[in-house]
C-alpha cells in the first residue's frame, strides 16, 4: 500500500544538492532505495526559498510568449524541477476551491475528486500550505487489462492528508488516489523515479471507484505556463516578485501575459492593488483594460 515515510529532519539543503545527492544513489528506480530518496527530498522541502528564487529569476527571463511556452519549465499546474539519471524532480501547485465543489475546470486540471492511478513510482512531500487531503485505495494491475469500463477489484486503504514535511511513496499501477481541494494554496514536491522509455509505453488511468471500473485512460493536456507562474508568484512571492511582476505587467509584449501579471500583483500586493488596477485600466490593450473593471 502507499506508504508514509518517516524522513524526519531539519535538515535543509537547495536544489543542486538534493540532484546531486539523488543522483549518487545507485539504483534510484529500486524500492528499496526509497529511505534514502525520501530523506533528501524531505531535506529539499524545509527549504522555503528555492523555489519562490527560481520563479523570480523566470520571470526576470521572460521572453515573447511562444518562445517561453517552448522553452518553459512551467505547465498550468506542474514546476519541472530538473533531475538526473532516473528521476524527475516537480513541484505541484493545489489551489483551494471557492466554492464548495470544484468546478468542472478545477477538476480536470488538478483532479480533485478524480480518481486515478500514476505510470512511474513516486515520492511526494507537503511543501507549502496545509495541503491536500487524499482518499487511498488500491488495485492489482496484474488482473487487469485497461480498457474502458473494465471491471475492477478496487480497494480503499485510508483518507489521509499531504501536510508540511510530510513524506509518501505511490506505487506505479497499483495505488490509485484522488485529491480532494486543500482548505488553503498548497505546494507538494514530487520525485518521479522510473525509466523513461517505461513510463512512456505504460498508461494510466481514471478510476470510477463506487462502480468499481476503469472510466477511461488519463490523457495529457497543455495549458499555458505563464498563466501558472504568474498565479504561483500570487502566492508565494515576496518583496522581489512584486518588482518582477511591476516589470512584466508594464513591459511584456502580450496582452493576456501583462493582464496576469496585474492580476498576481492585486493579490500578492493587496496595499497598493487599487494602484496596480489603476494601471491595468490605463492599459493600451482593451484586454487588459476589461480585467482591470
Amino acid at each position: 500500500m502507499t506508504l508514509t515515510i518517516d524522513a524526519n529532519t531539519n535538515d535543509v539543503i537547495d536544489l543542486p544538492e538534493c540532484v546531486r545527492l539523488l543522483s549518487g544513489i545507485k539504483g534510484i528506480s529500486r524500492r528499496e532505495r526509497m529511505d534514502d530518496a525520501a530523506r533528501y527530498l524531505r531535506m529539499l522541502s524545509n527549504n522555503k526559498s528555492f523555489l519562490i528564487e527560481l520563479v523570480n529569476r523566470q520571470i526576470c527571463e521572460a521572453q515573447p510568449l511562444d518562445a517561453y511556452q517552448q522553452s518553459s519549465n512551467f505547465s498550468q499546474q506542474i514546476v519541472d524541477l530538473g533531475g538526473g539519471p532516473g528521476f524527475r524532480l516537480r513541484a505541484n501547485m493545489w489551489p483551494r476551491c471557492v466554492a464548495d465543489a470544484p468546478a468542472d475546470w478545477e477538476r480536470s486540471l488538478f483532479a480533485y475528486q478524480m480518481p486515478h492511478d500514476h505510470n512511474a513510482d513516486f515520492l511526494t512531500v507537503g511543501y507549502w500550505g496545509p495541503g491536500y487531503e487524499t482518499d487511498i485505495y488500491e488495485y492489482d494491475p496484474e488482473r487487469t487489462v485497461g480498457f474502458e469500463g473494465e471491471q475492477v477489484d478496487i480497494r480503499f486503504l485510508e483518507r489521509t492528508r499531504l501536510t508540511n514535511g510530510k513524506v509518501m511513496f505511490y506505487r506505479a499501477n497499483r495505488d490509485i488516489h484522488t485529491q480532494l481541494p486543500p482548505d488553503d494554496f498548497s505546494i507538494s514536491i514530487n520525485l518521479l523515479v522510473a525509466d523513461p522509455e517505461a513510463v512512456q509505453s505504460t498508461k494510466q488511468y481514471w478510476f470510477d471507484v463506487e462502480r468499481g471500473v476503469i472510466s477511461s485512460s488519463v490523457e495529457r493536456l497543455d495549458y499555458s505556463p505563464f498563466v501558472f507562474l504568474c498565479r504561483l508568484a500570487s502566492m508565494v512571492g515576496d518583496g522581489a516578485t512584486i518588482n518582477v511582476l511591476e516589470k512584466l505587467a508594464q513591459g511584456h509584449s502580450d496582452a493576456r501575459i501583462r493582464a496576469e501579471a496585474f492580476t498576481a500583483l492585486a493579490t500578492l500586493d493587496p496595499g497598493s492593488s487599487l494602484r496596480h488596477w489603476r494601471d491595468a485600466s490605463e492599459d493600451v490593450d482593451p484586454y487588459v483594460q476589461r480585467v482591470a473593471r
